[in-house]
């Protein structure tokens, strides 16, 4: 057994893989981590009664998290998460500076390279959007990155003094008949858009077939929209981590 933890802006998630298979999934707000309370319970929940993991593994993009969890992870469980930088993924940098990439855009990266073996991009979907390029011979090459829908949604309704607050339902029509409902249509449907224009280029730059992967929470709901995707893994950091940590025990 082996838990994983990604540390996101927006979540927390938690994934208890037997092998190559992911058992339990739990997630938290990662703003719920800071105390620490949150945080116990939810780590009991992720684990099968009477199990104990073998190791974990960490990666955060939100540092004043990673100590909190990792102090927990050592009371409650016993092991200290074992935390993954570049140098751990396994994935080597083209010209991209290892300190300037976010360890879940080379996670993502790496697990998809395990899976294909082929030049690929990753558009991984959640508080931000991310596009991670590699290359047919497996080095990460770089991407681009823009706000997801709840960025968006919080930078409109900030920045403006009239405009609401949106959940990030998806709307059912695209001409809203109020004003959330035009909010909510321009930010998914124009998300579509953008998702689709920036994989456009991406491929005019690598050339080639390359491999078109969704993955992050929201990759299940957007995916279906976008026909330049050809696979939907919405588990591809974790899966990472536990490549990660698998190397480590060699």
């Amino acid at each position: 057994m082996f838990l994983a933890i990604d540390i996101g802006n927006s979540t927390v998630h938690l994934a208890l893989f037997r092998g190559r298979r992911i058992v339990r999934r739990t997630t938290l707000a990662t703003r719920q981590v800071a105390t620490g309370q949150a945080l116990a319970a939810q780590l009991e929940g992720a684990l099968e009664p009477g199990c104990t993991p073998e190791g974990s593994a960490l990666a955060s993009v939100v540092p004043e998290c990673t100590g909190v969890i990792s102090r927990e992870c050592m009371r409650l469980l016993g092991i200290a998460p074992m935390r993954v930088g570049p140098k751990e993924v396994g994935i080597p940098l083209g010209s991209y500076p290892a300190r300037q990439v976010g360890i879940d855009r080379l996670l993502v990266a790496r697990a998809a390279w395990e899976r294909y073996e082929h030049a690929l991009i990753v558009v991984d979907i959640g508080t931000a959007v991310t596009f991670d390029a590699v290359s047919s011979d497996g080095v990460f090459l770089g991407g681009a990155i823009l706000p997801g829908v709840e960025l968006q949604a919080g930078a409109l309704a900030d920045s403006t003094a009239q405009l609401p607050l949106i959940s990030a339902k998806r709307p059912r029509r695209v001409i809203g008949t109020n004003t959330r409902a035009c909010i909510a249509s321009g930010i998914h449907f124009g998300l579509i858009g953008a998702i689709d224009g920036v994989l456009a280029r991406i491929l005019d730059e690598m050339g080639g077939k390359p491999v078109i992967i969704a993955t992050g929470g929201g990759a299940r709901a957007i995916a279906p929209h976008l026909p330049r995707i050809q696979h939907v893994h919405p588990d591809l950091v974790v899966e990472g981590l536990r490549l990660a940590w698998n190397d480590s025990q060699k």
